[in-house]
């Protein structure tokens, strides 16, 4: 074995790549190393060193890096030092908007050896293999920086400037191999990015979630997220800290999130972080945009069913604000959007659900409107302070009609549909960063949800019926009226909560972040049938909880554990959910994952189908009896790999859920043999499970964007007194669906297209012999029969120009080029057929189907200064 300890070995580098001064060094001085190029190659040294002990030389050049060395016949060993990394120098500060001061979520910041992204409030951790070191500083539409800085340097705030030469583009962005930014099962998406993405009039937050792998794009008629199998009730949506129960405008065109005023979404399809509870399925967490501190922007933005427009102004050096305003104007002219998509999603379901429905084709007219608000006023008192006032009211209001009247006065039929939904949310949030370290958030909310709806069908005749000897007698017009249906039903929600949390940056990216919630939520209902039988409910629940949870960073692991505990003031129970995910790095560009969590759900909404009005939904708390705590479990594996242009996420997951409530209670028992107000007997709770793999495969360059998401899941509920207490499949079982996105930019061009298919979902055949017992459906093969396959391509372009101070985007989408006729729901009804004298000559069993939109062009102008 060759001896060194004579040699004098002079050693002198700056910012030079590891690797290349062992080679050197194997040139110069005949040492041989052994180390994986992958992990040394994004480290560079900085040293100064002479010295005839290799020993002391090795450690010089490795002081700064997570590396040490091993002789091993007469070769050095680079191996990975697992207790050296965890005492590395750490570069700390937050990332924020110059002109806003808001933080820059998912900030990327590149230093000489490694990278690192900011989180939700802007702050990154970075090790440092030299004393000052330089780091750039970027994020997606504002201008890059580079900052030399010293890791000892306190409060450190770096400011980006918004880049206005850069054209948007839509970002989506899968687990980075970054610490800070692998959460699992996790996207984020920055809704400035998607004004040149196909869309139906205009640009929509939740139309765009729709195409994450996982979640459902194969019916927009919901913007209601239908996430791994859950409906979307199951799914907490946030606004700014306050709780959003009710996404639809237009019966699911849009949804009521203003892509004007919000900034950030971040979706956690499962397992997801401990500061989250009071759903079982998923999160997104929606932040509005903090208001501009330095100049007044002003926006409009025009399509074919509203106009949009929004301010953001500083109204004194600490004082700014945003405020956002939209509205249809179906009250000045009806676009054939809303005949269409009016037609299709209410129609269909009156006939359903009316035996009586006259043989010629029921054309609704319909009145629509609905509205949405936001405003945002943000206080900063200090540095290291701001406060928040958010402000969220959307409403929507419907009333469609259909009359039938014969000429000579001798017939009238009519149809009343009548329904008004919306929202109010309001939170006062005041952030406080006591140090780049420790950050404080305290939070008052206000949320509320109110709901009415009404469904009249009947017919007046000239003459009087005679129920007991069942014969007509012929008379006046108005002489008898018969209801075949008459329904009003209330819902209201409110729901107080009150939050504090505190996050703690520790040693080595350790991040420690714990807090307490309090909520009182009251839910009202009423339902009147006939104006006779009516059932009510007036509910209040309290709730208080508390969190705490800590990720751990050793080496290549990065391991997070949390627990919550929520005691459930209803039940007079504590409900404990842990939830555990890990990281590891197996290589640069590869990094496995799992997790596991418990979630538990105390308040659900449920609709009384039969009658009507089936996406008219009511809340109601949970209590064990009747309607029981939900709880669910989720598995989760899978790896994220990088290279170059290319990034694949693949997960595979398993969730299960029980305590699943089912109230279509009419396709599984005869509704005569039930008592109206004993509708608690209506309702059936069991359990769902649900297992799948999602794929999120992309591609990006300078000005070509593509990525695939394929979803292989199956969802099977299983119901004690339903299909004999055998499982079934779920309504939202599909077994593939596959979303295909691609974006081109050409100039000032912006051109998309987004093709979405879907295998067929399930739905009950009818019962072989309806006509003979009245029983429509075919109970012993619940959810038997598959809906044809759903597919659909939409192509958009978008241009974009300067006009004086203005910024003018023009946009077209053509919706379903190729006029698919996609099915939402297939039901069952019987159809009767009377003579003239009123009495009942022919049944037909006849199938009902809910269509989806054909084709639609549509078209939009966004102009902003």
């Amino acid at each position: 074995m060759p001896t060194f300890a004579q040699t004098l070995y002079a050693v002198k580098v700056d910012d030079v790549p590891l690797t290349l001064v062992f080679k050197q060094l194997e040139t110069d001085y005949g040492l041989k190393f052994s180390y994986n190029t992958k992990r040394l190659e994004d480290y560079k040294v900085v040293a100064s060193i002479q010295t005839n002990n290799t020993n002391l030389l090795l450690q010089d050049l490795l002081k700064y890096t997570p590396f040490k060395s091993s002789l091993v016949d007469g070769v050095f060993l680079i191996i990975p030092d697992r207790n050296k990394a965890m005492n590395l120098p750490t570069v700390s500060g937050r990332i924020i908007d110059a002109q806003t001061g808001a933080p820059l979520a998912f900030a990327h910041i590149q230093g000489n050896a490694e990278g690192s992204i900011a989180d939700l409030d802007g702050k990154f951790q970075l090790n440092s293999n030299r004393e000052f070191q330089e780091i750039m500083v970027s994020f997606v539409g504002y201008t890059s920086k580079e900052v030399t800085i010293n890791p000892d340097e306190e409060q450190l705030i770096i400011a980006l400037r918004p880049d206005t030469s850069l054209l948007p583009e839509f970002i989506i962005s899968a687990n980075s191999s970054l610490k800070s930014n692998a959460d699992i099962s996790s996207f984020h998406i920055n809704p400035k990015k998607i004004t040149n993405f196909p869309s139906i009039g205009q640009p929509d937050i939740f139309k765009s979630l729709q195409l994450i792998p996982g979640i459902s794009a194969t019916d927009e008629s919901n913007t209601g997220l239908s996430i791994r199998g859950s409906g979307s009730e199951q799914n907490l949506v946030l606004m700014d800290g306050f709780t959003v129960y009710h996404l639809d405008h237009l019966f699911g065109l849009y949804s009521s999130f203003n892509p004007y005023t919000v900034q950030q979404v971040n979706v956690y399809k499962g397992a997801f972080h401990a500061r989250y509870g009071g759903r079982i399925s998923s999160v997104v967490d929606a932040r509005m945009k903090a208001p501009n501190l330095e100049e007044t922007k002003i926006g409009i933005g025009l399509s074919p069913t509203s106009l949009n427009a929004y301010i953001e102004s500083p109204l004194s050096e600490k004082l700014s604000l945003i405020s956002s305003v939209r509205s249809s104007y179906s009250s000045l002219f009806r676009s054939y959007i809303y005949d269409d998509f009016i037609q299709q999603n209410r129609t269909n379901i009156l006939e359903a659900v009316d035996p009586f429905y006259n043989e010629d084709p029921i054309t609704l007219t319909p009145e629509f409107s609905f509205s949405d608000f936001n405003i945002k006023v943000r206080y900063r008192p200090t540095g290291k302070d701001y406060v928040d006032l958010n402000v969220f009211v959307s409403g929507d209001s419907y009333e469609g009609y259909f009359i039938e009247e014969e000429p000579d006065g001798e017939y009238l039929f009519e149809i009343l549909d009548n329904a008004e939904w919306g929202n109010l949310g309001t939170s006062l949030n005041w952030t406080r960063f006591n140090s780049n370290e420790v950050t404080n958030q305290y939070s008052a909310s206000l949320s509320s949800y109110s709901s009415t709806s009404s469904s009249i069908i009947r017919e007046t005749l000239p003459g009087f019926f005679d129920e007991e000897t069942d014969e007509f007698t012929r008379g006046e017009l108005g002489d008898t009226t018969l209801v075949f249906n008459d329904l009003d039903k209330q819902n209201q929600l409110s729901d107080i909560t009150l939050k504090w949390q505190q996050k703690r940056t520790l040693p080595s990216n350790n991040k420690l972040e714990f807090g307490v919630e309090g909520n009182l939520i009251n839910t009202f209902y009423n339902i009147s049938y006939f104006e006779e039988d009516e059932s009510e409910f007036d509910v209040d629940g309290v709730l208080i909880a508390g969190f705490a949870q800590y990720e751990f960073i050793e080496g290549n692991l990065d391991l997070s554990a949390g627990l919550r505990s929520t005691y459930y003031l209803n039940t007079d129970r504590f409900y404990f959910e842990p939830r555990l995910n890990a990281r590891y790095r197996l290589f640069s560009n590869l990094h496995l994952k799992a997790a596991y969590g418990i979630h538990n759900q105390f308040i659900n909404r449920l609709a009384i189908t039969p009658f009507g009005n089936n996406d008219q939904f009511y809340w109601i708390m949970a209590d064990d009896f009747y309607y029981p705590v939900m709880y669910s479990r989720h598995w989760i594996g899978g790896a994220v790999y990088e290279k170059d242009s290319w990034s694949v996420d693949f997960e595979v997951y398993d969730k299960s859920t029980f305590g699943t409530l089912e109230s279509e209670f009419v396709l599984y028992t005869p509704f005569a043999e039930r008592e109206f107000d004993q509708f608690e007997d209506f309702i059936n709770y069991g359990e769902t499970f649900t297992r799948g793999l999602d794929l999120f495969i992309k591609k990006r360059s300078d000005n070509f964007t593509t990525w695939i998401g394929y979803t292989l899941s199956e969802t099977f509920n299983a119901f004690e007194s339903i299909n004999e207490g055998l499982p079934y499949p779920s309504l939202l079982d599909q077994r593939h669906e596959i979303n295909w996105v691609t974006q081109y930019q050409l100039g000032r061009w912006a051109i998309g297209s987004t093709f979405v298919y879907g295998s067929g979902r399930p739905f009950t055949p009818p019962n072989p012999d309806a006509i003979s017992n009245f029983i429509v459906y075919d109970i012993d093969n619940i959810n038997g029969l598959r809906l044809p396959t759903y597919h659909r391509l939409d192509l958009s372009a978008s241009y974009r120009m300067q006009l004086g101070k203005w910024n003018v985007n023009i946009g077209a989408t053509l919706f379903n080029v190729y006029n698919q006729a996609n099915i939402k729901s297939r039901r069952y009804t019987l159809f009767y057929e009377f003579d003239e004298e009123r009495k009942e000559e022919n049944i037909q069993l006849i199938p009902i189907d809910q269509n989806l939109l054909g084709f639609a062009p549509s078209f939009f102008i966004d102009i902003r200064r």
